[in-house]
C-alpha cells in the first residue's frame, strides 16, 4: 500500500513538472528592435500586470548612450537632442527636464535596471508593440528622416583646410569636419601630408590655426587635428556605418576645388573592398579634388563616411566608413606637423634615396583630368651631394626616345603638368633634407647627333656616369614656381 502511494506521488510530481517546464519556456519574453532579436543579459518579466524590461540593453540597441550614477542611483540616457533621467524607486522620470509619470517605479534586480515597457516608447519616440499570444515585444525605432535641406544645414560643422609649406605658401586645400566642440577636426591624411601649417576656415568664415595632429594613419588615410583657442563649435554627429545599406540616400559636404561647403546628394552605390585591402562606401554623391576629408552623411544628418577619393568615371566616389576611424578620436596628445614630417619623410642615405626616387617618381604621371599625355619614364636618376654637403642635386634624365615624346606633349600644352611633377620631387627632397640647397634638373641623355650638339652647345654637354652624353634642360630650385618657364628644347 505504501509502495503504491509512493508511485502515485512520483507520477503526480512528473505530471506537474512537465507543464511547469513548458510554462517556464512559454514565459520567456522575446524582444526585437527593428527586426533584430536582442540577446539580453536579463529577460523582461511581468509584475502586477506591468511588463518591465532591462533599460540598458534596449536603449543601447536604439543607439542611446547610457550612464549610471551610483550616488543618486540615477540612469541617464542620451540620444540626439534627448536626455532621459530615471531614478530607482521614483515613480517619475524626466525627458529634457519634463516630468514623465511611470506606471511603476524603476527597480534594480541583480544589478540591472528595469523600467515599464511603455516608458521605452515615451523616451525616444519608438513604436512599442506587445503581443500577448507570442509573449514578444516588437520595438520599431525609425530615427527622423530629414529633408535634403535639413541635412545640408549640417555644413555648419564642415570646414575648409588651407595647407601651407614652410615658406608659408599655399600648397593645397581640402575639407574636414568638426567632431568635438573644442576644435577636434577629422580629415584625410593626404590633405595634410607635408604640411608645415594648416589654416581651418569654418562655415561662418572664422579662421583657426591647427596646433597639430592628434592621430593619423597613412594607410587608412585619416587624420585628426586640434585647433588652437577653439570652443563651443558646432559638431557633426557620428553615425553607424555598419548599418548603411546599398541604395539609401547620402549627402556629401566639402570644398571641391576650394569652393567651401558645397552640398551634393546621391545614393550609397556599393560596399567595396579596394585593391589596397581596405573597405569603402561607394557613393554617387558628386565630389571633386578638394572634397577630400569632407563628410558623407545619411538622411539623419549623421556622418557615415569620410570622403577620400574619386575614380575616373561618372559618380564613382569613395568614402572611408566612419566606424573604421572612430578609434582615432580617443587621442589627446598633439604631435606637431614638423614631427609628423620627420616620421614620414626620414632622411635616406643618398644611394637609397636615388632608388626611392626610381620606385616612386620613375616618370611623369598621367594628369587626372582632361586630355592625357604619355607617361614618360626616366632612364636615369642621379643624386649628388656637394663636397661641403650643403648642396644636393637631383638629375632626372630621359633617353632620346622618351625625350621626343616629351617634346610632343610639351607642344600640346602639358608643361605645367610636368613642372608640377618636378616640384613634387623637389618638395620631397626638401622635406627629407631641410638644411640643404636642393636643385632638381630635367635632362636628356644619349648619343647626340652633331646637329643636337650644335643646338645645345658643346659647353652644356657632359658625360654622365653611364658614359652617355647628357644636357640639362631646366633646373628647379625652391624659390621657383611649379611651371617650366624658360624651358627650351630641341625639336627632332
Amino acid at each position: 500500500m505504501q509502495k503504491k502511494h509512493l508511485i502515485l506521488v512520483l507520477l503526480m510530481c512528473l505530471l506537474l513538472a512537465m507543464p511547469m517546464n513548458a510554462l517556464a519556456a512559454e514565459s520567456t519574453i522575446k524582444v526585437s528592435v527593428n527586426g533584430q532579436m536582442l540577446q539580453l543579459d536579463a529577460p523582461p518579466f511581468i509584475e502586477n500586470g506591468r511588463t518591465l524590461v532591462p533599460l540598458r540593453g534596449i536603449f543601447e540597441a536604439i543607439d542611446a548612450k547610457v550612464s549610471w550614477d551610483s550616488g543618486t542611483k540615477t540612469v541617464t540616457a542620451l540620444r540626439d537632442d534627448v536626455t532621459i533621467k530615471i531614478q530607482l524607486g521614483n515613480a517619475n522620470a524626466s525627458k529634457n527636464g519634463q516630468q514623465i509619470k511611470l506606471d511603476t517605479p524603476a527597480k534594480a534586480i541583480d544589478g540591472r535596471t528595469f523600467v515599464p515597457l511603455r516608458f521605452i516608447g515615451e523616451s525616444f519616440g519608438a513604436q512599442v508593440l506587445w503581443d500577448s499570444a507570442t509573449r514578444s515585444i516588437t520595438i520599431t525605432d525609425q530615427k527622423k528622416k530629414l529633408s535634403l535641406q535639413e541635412v545640408a544645414e549640417q555644413k555648419k560643422a564642415v570646414v575648409k583646410l588651407n595647407v601651407y609649406d614652410k615658406r608659408n605658401e599655399l600648397i593645397s586645400t581640402g575639407s574636414g569636419f568638426i567632431v568635438e566642440s573644442n576644435g577636434k577636426i577629422m580629415t584625410n591624411y593626404h590633405v595634410i601630408d607635408t604640411a608645415h601649417s594648416v589654416e581651418v576656415i569654418t562655415n561662418n568664415n572664422r579662421k583657426y590655426k591647427a596646433s597639430g595632429v592628434l592621430s593619423y594613419d597613412v594607410g587608412r588615410d585619416i587624420a585628426v587635428l586640434q585647433l588652437e583657442k577653439a570652443s563651443s563649435l558646432p559638431v557633426l554627429k557620428l553615425g553607424d556605418s555598419d548599418k548603411v545599406k546599398v541604395g539609401e540616400d547620402a549627402v556629401a559636404i566639402g570644398s571641391p576645388l576650394g569652393i567651401q561647403n558645397t552640398v551634393s546628394n546621391g545614393i550609397i552605390s556599393n560596399h567595396m573592398k579596394y585593391e589596397d585591402g581596405y573597405t569603402y562606401l561607394q557613393t554617387s554623391a558628386a565630389v571633386s579634388p578638394g572634397s577630400s576629408g569632407g563628410s558623407l552623411l545619411n538622411m539623419q544628418g549623421e556622418v557615415i563616411g569620410v570622403i577620400v577619393a574619386q575614380f575616373l568615371g561618372q559618380n564613382l566616389n569613395l568614402a572611408i566608413p566612419i566606424n573604421e576611424v572612430k578609434s582615432h578620436l580617443a587621442s589627446t596628445t598633439i604631435t606637431s606637423f614638423a614631427d609628423v614630417i620627420k616620421a614620414e619623410y626620414p632622411a635616406l642615405e643618398l644611394s637609397k634615396y636615388a632608388k626611392y626616387l626610381g620606385e616612386y617618381f620613375h616618370g611623369f604621371p598621367v594628369p587626372f583630368d582632361g586630355p592625357r599625355p604619355s607617361i614618360h619614364t626616366f632612364s636615369s636618376i642621379y643624386v649628388k651631394e656637394s663636397t661641403d654637403q650643403k648642396d644636393l642635386a637631383i638629375v632626372l634624365a630621359m633617353n632620346l626616345t622618351e625625350y621626343q615624346n616629351f617634346v610632343r606633349d610639351v607642344k600640346k600644352g602639358f608643361e605645367d603638368d610636368f613642372g608640377f611633377w618636378l616640384y613634387l620631387i623637389l618638395n620631397d627632397a626638401e622635406l627629407r633634407y631641410p638644411n640643404k640647397n636642393i636643385t632638381v634638373s630635367l635632362a636628356v641623355e644619349g648619343e647626340f647627333t652633331q646637329e643636337m650638339i650644335s643646338f645645345f652647345g658643346s659647353n652644356n654637354i657632359y658625360t654622365s656616369e653611364n658614359n652617355k652624353q647628357i644636357v640639362h634642360l631646366i633646373e628647379l630650385k625652391l624659390e621657383q614656381n611649379k611651371d617650366l618657364e624658360g624651358f627650351w628644347y630641341y625639336e627632332f
